[in-house]
């Protein structure tokens, strides 16, 4: 039996979810019942990345946010000019009034601005990690800082892309067990080795993206397959407690674009081999869209030959003026 099934106890440490909330991450059969899902996942690398590489790759992420619910504390990502999308259940059974946002342009953990919520929208009235409605749109009270741009949001196919991990929970070399203090940001990569039912963690859906951490031996290689490589990535990563809501970020020219959020993982210690789960956002574009927030889109090639075109007759008109003169 591999190491993902060892019984887990929920991230407590900085996202204090009441224990109904846990009721039904597991399914009681005689082998699930050893598979707790773990809310709320931070950042956690390898040792070759180590501390100061993640600290340093999260500090350009200024539109990556903390979110506090009034007892809890998780991450997300600015999608417009008024609203943060992050994980439902991390706004769940939360007064509105309770919610904030904090904004910290350097990820050193010295927040910049704080702003209130003035509504939350959620996918559904059920606080399930893994059914793929597990996301959540605060829309806040006051404008964003200058340097908090929105990103764009993607609707591609994940697979297999080396993506981008961002949030503000517990951190660690290895595992959580050398976790350092609480409230910067780090960040770290990895590669989408599964897109459908959560592995290992019960009742699920088809709208979870997944991603394991490699250290290089098969027993780490949680998502073994075509997809996966046992060789991990120079700034592997997973995630950690206070993390949930942060994005899952695909990389477009140096544009990065939200195609998930954090909803859990499956080791307590975060350490190697553990399993991340995002739910994917793709299937929620209209409701994102009346938010504000915008999907990235690739010109046809007919467009872009249209453009250029256009663009070398306005050149041309040009220097016809400029001989004239």
């Amino acid at each position: 039996m591999n190491v993902h099934w060892v019984p887990q106890q929920p991230h407590t440490h900085d996202l204090a979810l009441p224990m109904k909330a846990f009721s039904y991450r597991i399914l009681c059969s005689a082998l699930l019942c050893l598979a707790a899902l773990q809310p709320a996942q931070a950042i956690v690398v390898n040792s070759t990345f180590g501390a100061d590489g993640a600290l340093a790759f999260g500090s350009g992420f200024s539109s990556v946010v903390q979110v506090t619910n009034g007892r809890a504390r998780c991450s997300g990502a600015v999608i417009s000019a008024t609203a943060i999308l992050t994980a439902q259940h991390c706004t769940f059974d939360a007064l509105v009034g309770a919610l904030s946002v904090n904004f910290d342009r350097n990820g050193d953990g010295v927040f910049d601005q704080t702003n209130t919520v003035e509504s939350k929208f959620e996918l559904d009235a059920t606080d399930v990690l893994l059914d793929g409605t597990d996301m959540a749109i605060l829309t806040i009270f006051g404008g964003l800082p200058a340097w908090a741009t929105p990103f764009e949001l993607y609707a591609g196919d994940p697979i297999g892309e080396l993506v981008t991990m961002v949030g503000f929970g517990r951190r660690g070399v290895e595992s959580v067990d050398n976790s350092l203090p609480l409230g910067v940001r780090w960040a770290a990569e990895n590669i989408v080795d599964a897109v459908g039912e959560a592995p290992f963690g019960g009742p699920g859906t088809a709208n979870i993206i997944s991603t394991d951490f490699d250290n290089g031996t098969a027993t780490a290689n949680t998502l073994s397959g075509v997809r996966s490589s046992v060789t991990p990535l120079a700034r592997e990563g997973t995630t950690a407690g206070g993390d949930s809501g942060g994005p899952l970020l695909f990389n477009r020219g140096g544009n990065f674009l939200i195609g998930g959020v954090l909803s859990g993982g499956t080791r307590a210690d975060s350490g190697y081999g553990d399993v991340s789960w995002w739910t994917g956002i793709s299937m929620y574009r209209t409701q994102i869209e009346s938010f504000g927030g915008r999907f990235y889109t690739v010109p046809e090639p007919g467009s872009l030959a249209l453009s250029l075109l256009a663009l070398l007759s306005v050149g041309a008109i040009g220097a016809r003026r400029k001989k004239a003169r």
